[in-house]
């Protein structure tokens, strides 16, 4: 499921490519407008009418997860693959934080807390069954939640606490970003293409110090320091001090003295 505002983008990736998806577009073009994760997911599986289990990718995912062995893990629960992150203090304000029990079941889902428990993160990568979809309206009928529908973690909360449902996990330790954010977005180009910066094509970077730096397609950087940065398509920069920003795809900026 997508929304009216991204659906030319999506198409535009996939043109010319060996991708063959099935869209099903909601008709909102502004933030105002938009269903959320939980209205999304709804509308999609009554356009469909899905009664068979779900399986679940949030977009901003880059994973290496074993599909297979995640699917086999489905036992008819809801089941969610969790990563060990080894660190609290990343989880902390930015990760939906879960805590199992022996048998490897979560016994409680917090929403990106300020003080998690554990070091465990869900994925955004789920296996809903066919009852838990069937919650969906109650869940978005319930006053008591309010602005929270937009995260599948508040969902996955209600199911387990208000409805009382089994939660299953699949816990994995293949490569994991969530390139949503910046810096993990930097992470995921960094590992994989085995280099202290990224660049794309025709990108000039004259008299610059570039470090831990993602650099897109026809960027111009001029007398510049930057660490820990996004730079878009069509960017020039010249003469400026940069570090830990997202610069938009054609922006110019420029040092004025």
């Amino acid at each position: 499921p997508t929304n009216k505002r991204l659906e030319k983008s999506i198409r535009s990736f996939c043109k010319g490519k060996e991708i063959h998806i099935k869209m099903v577009v909601e008709g909102s073009e502004m933030e105002k407008q938009k269903l959320g994760s939980v209205g999304g997911i709804k509308y999609m599986v009554d356009k469909l009418k899905i009664k068979e289990p779900l399986l679940l990718f949030a977009g901003d995912n880059l994973l290496n997860l074993n599909l297979k062995k995640f699917v086999n893990a489905y036992k008819g629960n809801l089941l969610l693959a969790v990563y060990d992150i080894k660190d609290k203090n990343k989880v902390a304000n930015k990760y939906g934080n879960v805590v199992l029990n022996k048998a490897g079941q979560i016994i409680r889902f917090d929403e990106k807390p300020a003080k998690p428990e554990t070091s465990l993160v869900s994925t955004g990568c789920y296996i809903f069954p066919p009852e838990a979809l069937a919650l969906l309206d109650d869940f978005l009928a319930s006053k008591e939640d309010g602005k929270r529908k937009d995260a599948l973690g508040f969902f996955c909360s209600y199911l387990l606490e208000r409805k009382k449902m089994t939660v299953d996990s699949f816990v994995f330790d293949e490569p994991w970003f969530d390139i949503g954010g910046r810096e993990s977005y930097i992470d995921a180009n960094l590992y994989y293409s085995k280099k202290d910066n990224y660049t794309g094509k025709n990108v000039k970077i004259e008299n610059s110090k570039v470090k831990k730096s993602v650099i897109l397609n026809d960027v111009t950087i001029t007398d510049c320091e930057l660490e820990g940065c996004a730079v878009a398509e069509g960017a020039e920069l010249t003469g400026v001090k940069l570090k830990n920003c997202l610069v938009g795809a054609g922006s110019k900026i420029k040092e004025i003295l």
